[in-house]
């Protein structure tokens, strides 16, 4: 589907700022890779009808599935009874592996990993561990339980419905049926759902940045002989939806 935006930007603003047109295109971009990713991963915002995706998003889908794994395992300790955010994890892994499905990597909120770095396996080993100054630049921030580890950290993550996602990764894919395209208009209007007319570019004295985008995404399923439905599990905060 379609992702567009317009922009009034007042000329007098633009002629005190020191801002370029290029950081406001920049800006833009941040906010559609933010849209685009709440929509993959939650649901938020993909079309209403034919959409032939998960529906809500990556975590829907899980949760549709069976799975998920709500935080908050509990193990027998010397000083009583612990909450085990590895074994939490793990059991989100392990119910993609009984499906089928190979965890090849993760994706957690940013600064998750100040969560992970104090956990430790049976044998006392970091169950995460960051990525060395060796490995080629990338969005990755480490490993856990040795496949890739990725934050988001654009501000789409809902912390009320996922903490983590696992999942064979290859199974997402995303089609850009056209790239973003800007274009400059000093003489357009932009009106609200009701028909008003909430800003004239020329009566305004400004201009109107309108940046559009055609993508989709689905996630193929084919027939797993475990059986499998879906290739992704989610670790879901006590009280999610």
């Amino acid at each position: 589907d379609e992702l567009a935006v317009l922009v009034p930007v007042p000329d007098a603003w633009m002629q005190d700022s020191d801002l370029a047109w290029s950081e406001i295109r920049k800006e833009v971009s941040r906010a559609f890779a933010k849209k685009i990713d709440q929509a993959i991963i939650f649901g938020d915002g993909t079309p209403p009808a034919g959409f032939s995706g998960p529906v809500g998003g990556l975590v829907g889908g899980a949760v549709a599935a069976g799975n998920f794994t709500t935080v908050g395992t509990t193990l027998s300790g010397p000083s009583g009874n612990i909450n085990d955010l590895g074994l939490d994890l793990a059991n989100v892994a392990e119910d993609l592996a009984n499906d089928g499905y190979d965890t090849n990597g993760w994706a957690a909120r940013k600064g998750f990993r100040w969560r992970l770095v104090k956990v430790r396996d049976s044998t006392g080993q970091p169950i995460y561990t960051s990525v060395s100054s060796g490995n080629p630049p990338g969005p990755s921030t480490g490993s856990l339980y040795d496949a890739p580890y990725y934050e988001v950290g654009n501000g789409a993550w809902d912390n009320t419905e996922a903490l983590a996602i696992a999942g064979e990764w290859d199974k997402l894919v995303v089609g850009i049926r056209a790239d973003m395209t800007f274009t400059l208009h000093t003489d357009g209007v932009i009106q609200d759902n009701s028909g008003a007319i909430v800003y004239n570019a020329m009566q305004n004295d400004g201009k109107i940045l309108r940046a559009v985008m055609r993508l989709g995404y689905n996630v193929p399923n084919p027939v797993k002989a475990l059986g499998g439905t879906f290739p992704f599990g989610i670790l879901r905060p006590v009280g999610a939806s």
